[in-house]
């Protein structure tokens, strides 16, 4: 089944490097909330935090030391998409807003992955299942009586893709066995 986007999501890695533990996470912390605070003054935008890795230890400094602690925040923005504004622009945007954000010490902002996003994709599980007992009906019909069909996998979770600029596919992962009636009615020799 293919539905439009509801949003861009575009995925940013913040990084600090700093020497000391302490001014290395906090650093990071604010930069976060300061990411947080600009997409929340901007309308049609939303931010998840994902995973957050504060690195324990300050750096050493000798050199033979393999010690390179980095602290690092996954972050996804949401980014309403408009039939009005291309998806280049809009992920431009979302770039320039992050861009004009003052990162402090030696903390780094990273581009990560763009892609579509739906919002509760498994909304349409019972619009996905119906096509789905269809398809399994037209194969039975087409076999005739003399054979059974059996449909697994289910009890899947939607998934979805990208399969246009602006359309996702949603499907469930499901496969089916074709059994003869006779072969499951006669016991074998």
């Amino acid at each position: 089944m293919v539905k439009p986007a509801d949003a861009l999501a575009i995925q940013f890695v913040v990084s600090n490097n700093a020497d000391k533990q302490d001014r290395r996470n906090q650093e990071l912390n604010s930069a976060v909330q300061d990411i947080k605070a600009a997409v929340q003054k901007t309308a049609g935008l939303r931010m998840e935090q994902r995973e957050v890795r504060f690195a324990s230890g300050d750096r050493k400094f000798l050199s033979f030391s393999k010690s390179n602690p980095t602290s690092h925040a996954n972050i996804v923005i949401f980014a309403d998409i408009s039939p009005t504004v291309s998806l280049a622009d809009r992920a431009k945007q979302v770039r320039d807003l992050l861009d004009a954000v003052k990162l402090s010490g030696n903390t780094r902002l990273a581009d990560g992955y763009i892609g579509l996003y739906i919002k509760n994709s498994s909304s349409y599980r019972r619009e996905i299942l119906a096509k789905i007992f269809a398809d399994l009906e037209f194969v039975k019909e087409g076999l005739g009586p003399e054979f059974e069909i059996r449909a697994t996998g289910l009890n899947q979770r939607v998934k979805m893709r990208a399969c246009s600029e602006t359309d996702v596919e949603l499907w469930i992962d499901y496969s089916f066995v074709i059994d003869s009636i006779r072969a499951l009615t006669k016991p074998k020799d």
